[in-house]
């Protein structure tokens, strides 16, 4: 069996997995990401923002590494839970959906 038929794919073919730009996390703004990013204080939340940043502003994988002094492959799997939805990116920073008396979230009003 030649390499042509292997199952491994090419890094290449990994990074396409985390889409960039405005289709990486569609739900959530470029503004709302940068607002999250500049007031967490230090460490790994940090560095997961500043990667959801620069993705979400087109930059590929190889740039984004660079720059937090973690592995490659950690920033991967940080941008493929964000797109997935398992990391929250800002909701701590989000004000508090509004409560009634009894501490229920109310029904978004528009």
């Amino acid at each position: 069996m030649g390499k042509a038929a292997g199952k491994k794919r090419s890094n290449a073919a990994k990074n396409e997995v985390v889409p960039k730009g405005a289709t990486f996390m569609p739900g959530v703004g470029l503004k709302r990401l940068i607002k999250a990013h500049e007031m967490e204080k230090t460490g790994k939340s940090k560095y997961r923002l500043h990667a959801a940043r620069l993705r979400k502003e087109g930059r590929g994988i190889l740039e984004i590494w660079r720059i937090p002094c973690v592995a490659y492959s950690t920033v991967r799997d940080w941008l493929v839970r964000m797109r997935a939805g398992y990391l929250c990116t800002s909701s701590r920073h989000d004000p508090p959906a509004p409560e009634d008396q009894y501490g229920r979230a109310l029904p978004a009003t528009i």
